[in-house]
């Protein structure tokens, strides 16, 4: 270490030569006499470092005479240098901690404080403390990552050593502080390997030559030393031989690719510093030394870094194996410095910990629409053969591979007695078999399950079959496939297979629907002959369950129908389930009196397991109201038991005033605990509106607050009207800030039927006669505008649903036309649901919507669709969307070039054969099955049906 300052500070002047002389005699480099008292210019670096040298210029200046020098309180390892001529201004102090001063080592480690160099000129004297602290001089480690069959040299050596740059940005005198890199080309080394047969247990061993592909440590000294400094080095892994699986022992297939070692790299068989036969193709660099372990595999070896040289290069080599292999760990390990002054900071060794990522083809497991869950039927004493189901392979391949599937841990469906996988044959023909082989240049196979006819399920769930590839037992087993991480393939077995009526409406009108506790749909709605309110619950099988759920005795208005929200959440051992039901009435609860028209009642109940039978019953009631007509259009539960309303009303909320017509509101209701008992209280409601009749099509539980969506023909708020029907939505976190609407849509009508809120994202279903579409802002012909998009519609023979997706603060996020293919059908869009990432949307068309889909009467038939931000409109063609059911023509946006990955797409469409009938609301079964309650037939003579579809748009059970 030196640092330099200059011992001359460059005053100029005109002064006679016989003078300059004369003055020089006396001082040296200075141009004038001095009475300033010597000085001391520059400090030191304070840090210095074992074994490296440190070394410092010190200028001086003041005195009347040549200034001598000498330090005090100095380490033995320090001295100031001899100087030979004293016209000189200033001295250089030097020395090598651990070596100059009697050699010392680490005893010269530590801090010296006020270390002092002196200057004087024989009468005055100038001071100059300063303090040194001497550190290990540290070796580091540090590699690229590491993939099988593929080495990677590019960041190895001295980078100014190949530089172009200007001559004088590079000393070439400077000597290199870099090793020579060692040759990174492919090695070859021999194994033993283990073969095991179809149990796991031992069946021989073979010698195996594989190629290697090399991988370079890079080895740092923090400071370059005088001396050379060697370091004795060595593999090492977690991989333990006799450590097994339970139930077996050593040697067996569960013990080398055991729980515990699967992710250990083998020392010598999938890593070694320097292959069995790659001296030819490897040189060793002469820096390094390779020593062989007691089974004759190099895995030890020494560093050795010269004098001045702070990088070199371990060489390794991985070993380029045909077994799919997880992520497999291993180390370097420094474990002792064998020469020189250096250090493993702390500790008495040093770890590079690294792993090995496999590069054999990778497998992943889906349905043909490209989804991880499915949902197929079984019981009632039938065989049921599933849909087809894809694997497909990534990666190299220039060779047959396998892939074995089996159950995964986490099923609930046992493999061979709940279910079994079949494969085709060579003759095309479907055999019971777990193997699936790829020939080379086939990157997909199929599989499909068969549920046998004495299929039974006990549990209060559906049974489910987590398939996985049984990397168990393909572990150490060649030309097997790996798996994509995370992939599996989950398929429910659903046993509701037949019809499942909810209710006539000469009995039971519907309203509302849930999936919850265990599978249940809990059905609300109200009494045709008195208007009692009611829940009809169905268990899984479509059956009655549970007692009855008893309500206050209020009639439900039938303009206001109930509508349900849950909860459901852990409690040490227990789960506490929450049901929440909220309707309008003209009535008044005992105590209580109605404010006027119609009333909001919300009852909160708890499931009760010592309740005979188990029952829903009550934990508390409200009753609120505007003193006009108050409508609820969505409810929503959080774990608080805090109650959010979202609807219309007629009249004016306590502290807000009406803006005429019909206005949209937002209430929150709180449970306050008061001893041991839940009581209900409005703590706030929010209402805002353009003037007219404002419709509000739903609501969300959104950050502490809520998210509301609707229409309009006015300004809302003061917002802006751009067409005939406005789309607007504002959030209501609380009551002390005025509404923040944004009002969205086109110059036509835009009629808002649903909302639901993903990973805050709003999405707005409706309907119009028109296409709608995202295009990229500045857009003129087509092409890439800039950046921000906006919403385009283009006019329609035939009313079309539309989805579009804005953030919260009003951008536009993406834009779906849901129309049939020939554009003469009206779509009737109602309600959307999440399932699993993605977004259903159900409705009714009167013509063809899906492909695949029979309507000759033109009769109203339920629809739905699922729509995705996963996959992009490039990803694939065969989406389940159909040829041509959303091309350019009918809006889905392949023809508009502004749209962007964000947008996404229709993944299938699904149509059910059910005459004069529609989806009025959706649930969800555990991300995977979806429940629609459809309504069919005339108004005063409607009925209503449970009807199941798989997540890949399958309908399960039969219609009415």
């Amino acid at each position: 270490m030196r640092a330099d300052f200059p011992s001359c500070p460059g005053r100029r002047r005109a002064v006679p030569l016989l003078t300059i002389v004369a003055l020089a005699s006396l001082a040296g480099c200075k141009t004038e006499q001095s009475s300033d008292d010597p000085k001391v210019i520059g400090v030191p670096p304070p840090t210095a470092y074992l074994g490296v040298e440190y070394a410092y210029n010190f200028g001086a200046d003041g005195g009347d005479r040549i200034l001598d020098y000498s330090l005090s309180n100095a380490p033995t390892w320090l001295g100031l240098e001899d100087t030979s001529n004293k016209a000189r201004q200033g001295i250089i102090m030097r020395g090598v901690p651990g070596i100059t001063g009697g050699e010392r080592g680490p005893e010269d480690l530590g801090k010296t404080e006020n270390i002092t160099l002196l200057t004087t000129d024989g009468d005055r004297v100038g001071l100059q403390p300063f303090s040194i602290e001497v550190r290990e001089n540290e070796i580091s480690m540090a590699a690229a990552s590491v993939v099988e069959g593929t080495a990677d040299d590019s960041d190895l050596g001295d980078p100014d050593a190949d530089s172009d740059d200007d001559a004088d940005s590079t000393d070439d005198d400077t000597p290199s502080t870099y090793c020579e890199p060692p040759v990174m080309a492919s090695g070859r080394h021999t194994y033993t390997r283990n073969l095991y047969g179809e149990d796991g247990s031992l069946a021989g061993s073979e010698e195996r030559t594989e190629v290697t592909e090399p991988l370079a440590v890079k080895v740092t000294l923090e400071q370059p030393s005088v001396i050379p400094v060697t370091i004795a080095f060595e593999l090492d892994s977690g991989f333990q031989p006799e450590r097994c699986d339970n139930g077996v022992s050593a040697p067996h297939q569960q013990c080398e690719y055991g729980q515990d070692n699967r992710n250990q790299a083998i020392i010598g068989r999938d890593v070694v510093l320097w292959g069995s036969n790659s001296a030819d193709d490897l040189p060793v660099p002469e820096y390094l030394q390779y020593l062989p372990d007691d089974d004759g595999h190099y895995t030890r070896g020494l560093i050795t870094l010269a004098p001045g040289i702070t990088e070199c290069y371990i060489r390794l080599e991985v070993i380029n194996d045909t077994v799919a292999e997880q992520n497999e760990t291993f180390r370097v390990s420094m474990t002792e410095v064998r020469e020189g002054l250096a250090s493993f900071g702390n500790d008495t060794d040093l770890d590079l910990g690294l792993s090995i990522e496999d590069d054999e083809p990778r497998a992943i497991l889906e349905t043909l629409q490209g989804n991880s869950r499915d949902v197929i039927n079984a019981g009632g004493g039938a065989e049921f053969v599933s849909p087809e189901y894809r694997v497909t392979l990534d990666g190299k391949r220039d060779t047959t591979f396998s892939v074995q599937l089996n159950g995964g841990e986490a099923s609930t469906a046992l493999i061979e007695n709940d279910y079994r996988i079949q494969v085709r044959d060579g003759n095309g023909q479907w055999q019971n078999s777990r193997r699936l082989d790829f020939p080379a240049g086939e990157l997909e196979r199929r599989f499909r399950l068969v549920v046998p006819a004495n299929y039974s399920n006990l549990l209060a769930n559906d049974k489910f079959a987590n398939l996985v590839i049984d990397q168990v037992y393909q572990a150490g087993r060649e030309n097997f496939a790996g798996a994509v991480p995370d992939t599996a393939l989950r398929v429910s077995l659903n046993e509701l297979t037949g019809v499942a009526p909810v209710a006539e409406e000469s009995d039971f009108v519907a309203s509302d629907l849930l999936v919850a506790h265990d599978g249940r749909s809990f059905v609300a709605g109200y009494r045709r002959s008195d208007g009692a309110p009611m829940v009809r619950i169905f268990d899984r099988l479509g059956q009655p369950s549970l007692g009855e759920t008893v309500f206050p005795n209020v009639a439900v208005a039938a303009e206001a129908p109930p509508l349900l929200s849950f909860q459901e959440e852990r409690v040490g051992e227990d789960t506490l389930r929450s049901l929440l039901v909220t309707w309008g009435t003209r009535d008044a609860l005992a105590g209580q009196t109605n404010a006027g028209g119609i009333d909001l009642v919300t009852v909160l109940f708890r499931f009760d397991t010592a309740a005979q039978p188990p029952a829903y019953v009550e934990t508390w009631r409200i009753q609120s109201g505007s003193g006009g007509d108050d409508i609820p259009r969505w409810v929503g539960l959080t774990e608080e038991n805090t109650v959010m309303i979202t609807g219309e009303t007629t009249g004016a909320w306590p502290e807000q005033s009406a803006a005429g017509g019909v206005d949209s509101f937002a209430q929150r209701i709180d449970s306050n605990l008061e001893g041991d008992t839940l009581v209900p209280e409005v703590a706030w409601t929010e209402q805002g509106g353009s003037g007219l009749d404002d419709q509000v099509v739903g609501g969300s539980l959104f950050q502490n607050g809520v998210l509301l969506a609707g229409s309009s023909a006015g300004a809302v708020a003061g917002e802006s009207q751009l067409g005939g029907q406005d789309l607007y939505f504002y959030d209501v976190l609380d009551a002390s800030q005025p509404l923040d609407v944004t009002q969205v849509g086109t110059e036509a009508d835009d009629n808002g039927t649903a909302m639901v809120l993903d990973d805050s994202l709003l999405w707005l279903l409706g309907n119009s006669r028109g296409l709608y579409a995202a295009e990229e802002a500045g857009d003129d012909d087509g092409g890439n505008g800039g950046g921000e998009l906006t919403l385009v519609r283009t006019a329609t023979n035939s009313q079309a649903g539309f989805l579009l997706r804005y953030s919260p603060s009003g951008l536009l996020n993406g834009a779906i036309a849901l129309n049939d293919a020939d554009d003469v059908a009206t779509e009737a869009f109602r309600v959307a649901a999440l399932l699993d990432g993605d977004v259903i949307v159900a409705g009714s068309s009167d013509g063809v919507f899906a492909e695949d889909a029979s309507n000759p009467q033109g009769q109203p038939q339920p629809v739905l669709a699922r729509i995705t931000l996963s996959r992009t409109q490039d990803d694939d063609d065969d989406s389940g969307d159909g040829d041509d059911g959303d091309d350019g023509d009918d809006g889905n946006g392949d023809d508009d070039g502004g749209q962007n990955e964000e947008i996404g797409e229709v993944v299938w469409r699904s149509q059910a054969a059910i005459d004069n009938a529609t989806v009025v609301r959706l649930g969800e079964y555990r991300n995977e099955e979806i429940t629609a309650l459809v309504e069919s037939g005339n108004p005063g003579n409607r009925r209503w049906h449970l009807v199941l579809f798989s997540g890949d748009g399958r309908q399960l059970n039969a219609g009415p």
